[in-house]
């Protein structure tokens, strides 16, 4: 329903989720002008805010497991804790919760299917549950990635845009970054598992096909 009411300013003015609305700007002047234009919205339609669920004017936004600011987007502190405390999985339920909370956050780490194959190999029902010295390296790993995961710019076609791929013998990834002042800076990593039929590619064809996949699907 909001995507209709904000209709002409989802993406340009505010973004949209469920109930939840974020207006964002360049200046505090321009901030004003698109509250109004989301309130007037919001009054044609006959919807009312809830005063005490409102945050006005602040420079970074919890958003979606997110904080967002003017610098980028990047993860949630209390979100990362929990990463980190995650006890090692003793079943087949743990590994899931744990790559389900790790996933979230699979645009802030490089070759984050490569990485965490390993794990989702013992989500196969065929595969009894054996905890490997693999699996706990991809473990350590997924839970180093996001303790330090990098701040992701917010994307803009006013820079130069670079992306890198590369592929492994169990998955593609991608990187989309942009020069600014002449410094690299990630927008977003990308990646997936190869099927089975995938895997028999050599390793060009591998790296094409990740190409293929990144401008196609993912950005």
């Amino acid at each position: 329903m909001m995507d209709c009411v904000l209709a002409g300013l989802k993406w340009h003015d505010c973004l949209v989720y469920l109930d939840d609305i974020v207006v964002f700007s360049d200046s505090f002047d321009e901030h004003l002008q698109r509250i109004q234009k989301v309130f007037k919205k919001l009054a044609d339609a006959n919807l009312k805010l809830q005063p005490t669920k409102c945050k006005f004017a602040y420079y970074e936004a919890h958003f979606l497991g997110h904080i967002v600011s003017k610098e980028g987007v990047r993860t949630d502190p209390k979100i990362i804790q929990a990463v980190r405390d995650f006890k090692v999985p003793v079943n087949v339920k743990g590994v899931r919760s744990f790559l389900g909370l790790t996933g979230y956050y699979r645009k802030f780490v490089d070759n984050f299917a490569s990485i965490a194959a390993p794990l989702n190999a013992l989500l196969k029902h065929e595969t009894a549950f054996e905890w490997t010295e693999e699996c706990q390296k991809a473990f350590i790993e997924l839970k180093n990635r996001l303790v330090s995961a990098p701040i992701l710019v917010h994307f803009s076609d006013k820079y130069p845009i670079v992306i890198y791929v590369d592929a492994s013998g169990f998955g593609i990834g991608a990187v989309l970054s942009l020069i600014i002042k002449g410094k690299e800076h990630v927008v977003a990593y990308a990646s997936r598992t190869l099927t089975d039929n995938e895997k028999k590619f050599g390793i060009s064809e591998k790296e094409c096909l990740a190409l293929l996949w990144a401008i196609t699907y993912k950005f």
